[in-house]
């Protein structure tokens, strides 16, 4: 399977400012995200309202924890309950996957194993963003 980093264009800036030997492996990776089927404010909040895992008491905790500070995006799942992640990812939507992924190249801090889970979040927001210009 091609291992692809679907990046938009603000997003490639700060790819670019990564170790040369990071962008040298992925250069080749890289898809420009072009769709923009990003989801309303209102959208985001009728899906949180009605997502399954609110009121799961390790939502709630996770919640309680990393409400306050600055977050990474390294830690800021690192503790997220495994089996609430599809439905989490669904109620952030591509809007919340943006900002993940943002986080995750402003922190500069990638080695190969970040940049796969990058990729992932990436073909992740893709998938969602085609799903809702289809949906449109």
């Amino acid at each position: 399977m091609r291992t692809v980093l679907y990046l938009r264009s603000g997003e490639m800036n700060l790819f670019n400012t990564l170790p040369k030997s990071i962008q040298a492996e992925w250069k080749d990776k890289i898809v420009e995200e072009s769709i923009d089927a990003y989801e309303s404010e209102d959208q985001l909040v009728a899906k949180m309202n009605g997502a399954p895992f609110v009121n799961d008491e390790r939502y709630k905790a996770w919640a309680a924890k990393h409400s306050t500070g600055v977050q990474t995006s390294d830690s800021l799942l690192s503790d997220f309950p495994e089996d609430l992640l599809p439905s989490f990812f669904e109620c952030i939507g591509a809007c919340g996957l943006c900002a993940m992924i943002e986080m995750a190249l402003g922190n500069g801090k990638l080695d190969d194993e970040a940049m796969n889970g990058l990729a992932a979040l990436s073909v992740l927001r893709h998938q969602i963003l085609t799903k809702n210009a289809v949906a449109a």
